[in-house]
């Protein structure tokens, strides 16, 4: 692969990072161990132009997500965990953070009910429930609000 194939390989990579919810920084300290595969901290920083003592804390965060080790000591050498298991990780780390996230917001909407009238909601709206676990909410609600 030229060069030139080889950046824009590295920015589509760092973009995709970015879209999944790494910063920046991240993205690009991830990108450059993934190249390189073993670094220090003060050759990541030369090579990325990110100040040392942000490589470290960077580091810190890439760690504590699953996606680099640290070896050794004096100095420490950071390196990627395989790819492939390491966004696997993260994909569930997700996945669980936004189904903890949405079922905080199902339970506010018996809240929501309340503060708005289902006659709102049903006067002239055609309602289409594609999930079954929504219809039944829905259903909860309005027997919820029958019953008051």
């Amino acid at each position: 692969m030229n060069p030139r194939d080889k950046n824009r390989k590295l920015n589509d990579l760092i973009r995709a990072l970015r879209e999944i919810g790494l910063t920046e920084t991240q993205a690009r300290v991830y990108a450059f161990l993934l190249r390189e595969g073993t670094s220090t901290a003060k050759k990541a920083a030369l090579e990325t132009k990110i100040p040392v003592e942000r490589i470290y804390r960077t580091f810190e965060q890439l760690h504590e997500l699953g996606l680099i080790k640290y070896e050794g000591s004096r100095p420490i050498r950071y390196s990627p965990v395989s790819p492939e298991s390491a966004i696997k990780g993260l994909y569930v780390k997700k996945s669980l953070e936004l189904e903890e996230r949405f079922q905080r917001l199902f339970e506010c909407m018996g809240f929501v009910s309340e503060l708005v009238s289902l006659s709102q909601w049903t006067k002239e709206d055609v309602l289409i429930i594609k999930e079954a676990y929504l219809l039944l909410g829905l259903l909860k609600d309005m027997l919820r609000a029958a019953e008051s």
